[in-house]
């Protein structure tokens, strides 16, 4: 309990700045289609947007220099958080992969020729590994740890073919993070989320040897690869939302942390 209080206080204190810190709120809206659709032609979203639609993705970040601190919370809007997506496809939802030198897909726009298979495509530095261990049926306000990791290439694992040999799907989008054997979290950093109706949030604290200057560039899907949120970071005018989300979130912050298992 202790663990999860100062855990509250010191996210609320890095976000509000009471740190010294300096930071950002960014959206970015869903303008990255991904190449490589399956018995499909290539668009936005394979399937019912009812179903797999993504309206954006609204991130934060603040450093404190001063303290060595920072925080991040990711908060992704999608038709896919609901009860009948949910129990419907039997899908899984994936890794949060996070680039700190700059967002590069390869192409123009929608981005419709960009995946893990394109030698121009970004190169993620960070990945936060969200456990495939999920609620069945969906429960709202559903909450558990997560890992950090610095990503090495080998243990991406890609979206594929999950349900039939008909169905539609996108090939070739980093989906999960396996992390390699012995290899270790980020130090001193702690990660969890919590899942809602509409909603997923994210929310990670640094405070050990590693600590980026910046978070710049995001990718999320679900299993399947139906549709694919990724962009840069594009300002806002300021919101205290995902402080908000933060809050709530972290109040089912667990004391003990179960590493980079999924």
């Amino acid at each position: 309990m202790a663990a999860r209080k100062f855990f509250i206080v010191l996210v609320v204190l890095l976000a509000t700045g009471l740190l010294g810190g300096q930071g950002w709120t960014y959206m970015i809206t869903d303008n990255y289609w991904g190449a490589a659709p399956v018995n499909i032609s290539n668009r936005n979203i394979i399937g019912a947007e009812k179903h797999f639609g993504i309206s954006g993705m609204e991130v934060s970040y603040n450093h404190s220099q001063k303290y060595d601190m920072a925080s991040f919370s990711a908060r992704i809007y999608s038709d896919y958080f609901d009860y009948e997506s949910w129990s419907k496809y039997h899908t899984s939802i994936g890794d949060l992969f996070i680039s700190t030198d700059g967002w590069h897909p390869a192409g123009t726009a929608p981005y419709s020729q960009d995946n893990f298979y394109n030698d121009d495509a970004e190169d993620w530095e960070l990945v936060v590994t969200l456990k495939k261990t999920l609620p069945d049926p969906f429960i709202p306000g559903y909450h558990n740890s997560a890992g950090v990791y610095i990503v090495d290439e080998d243990g991406i694992i890609l979206t594929k073919k999950w349900v039939n040999s008909w169905s539609a799907y996108r090939e070739g989008q980093e989906l999960w993070y396996d992390p390699l054997p012995f290899q270790a979290q980020v130090p001193g950093a702690h990660a969890s989320w919590t899942l809602y109706e509409g909603y997923l949030d994210i929310y990670v604290v640094f405070m050990g040897t590693y600590i980026p200057e910046d978070l710049n560039g995001f990718h999320w899907t679900f299993s399947c690869g139906n549709n694919v949120i990724e962009g840069g970071t594009v300002p806002v005018p300021p919101s205290l939302l995902l402080l908000g989300t933060g809050l709530i979130g972290l109040v089912g912050f667990r004391k003990k942390w179960t590493g980079g298992e999924k």
